[in-house]
């Protein structure tokens, strides 16, 4: 985040005076401390598994901007036929 000072300097942080203002406009954020990944949520992360997803998101990406260029709406059935799903 780059934030511009009072003699517009370029800094890389926000200061310890921005953090306590926005701290106090908003008192409904919280600093947590972040979960571990589960084992079995850490095994489901594989080059297979994120390989498919791409290849999903690239058909939907496909199919939209095919729907777009033809001025057709395509129903979920047509668009889980284009992903190969039928």
């Amino acid at each position: 985040m780059i934030v511009k000072s009072a003699k517009n300097e370029i800094k890389s942080k926000a200061g310890k005076k921005w953090y306590c203002a926005f701290v106090q406009r908003h008192p409904e954020l919280s600093l947590r401390e972040p979960e571990n990944t589960s084992l079995v949520r850490a095994q489901g992360i594989n080059r297979p598994r994120i390989e498919a997803f791409s290849i999903h998101v690239r058909y939907v990406v496909y199919a939209v901007t095919l729907s777009l260029t033809t001025k057709r709406t395509l129903t979920l059935n047509q668009l889980s036929a284009v992903m190969g799903n039928s």
